[in-house]
């Protein structure tokens, strides 16, 4: 369901408007990075936790559609992208997906 259904609905767009498509390094893939985002807090994982799970466990590449091999995500890198949706106005994405089971928190 992540993977076909809640992938689709993240701000990947918005996210992408504040980089630069001619300067700076490529970014990573936006709508693994913001359904990351979710995952982080619907997890509560802390901005270590988050790093390693996009390079060590094999089920998050999986939810969030990427290769399995070769994931490397930096801790700066997950403060960088976590900073960028709290200041979009695409944040209220995290306040209509819930993945809990039977909505609601």
């Amino acid at each position: 369901m992540f993977r076909t259904s809640i992938l689709k609905l993240m701000p990947a767009t918005e996210v992408g408007e504040a980089f630069d498509p001619q300067i700076g390094r490529p970014t990573k893939e936006l709508h693994a990075v913001c359904g990351l985002l979710l995952l982080i807090e619907y997890l509560n994982w802390s901005v270590e936790q988050t790093a390693n799970a996009w390079c060590f466990d094999a089920s998050v590449p999986f939810a969030l559609n990427l290769p399995r091999d070769k994931q490397n995500l930096s801790e700066r890198t997950v403060d960088s992208y976590r900073q960028l949706l709290r200041e979009s106005e695409s944040a209220e994405i995290f306040e209509t997906v819930d993945l809990k089971e039977g909505g609601g928190h």
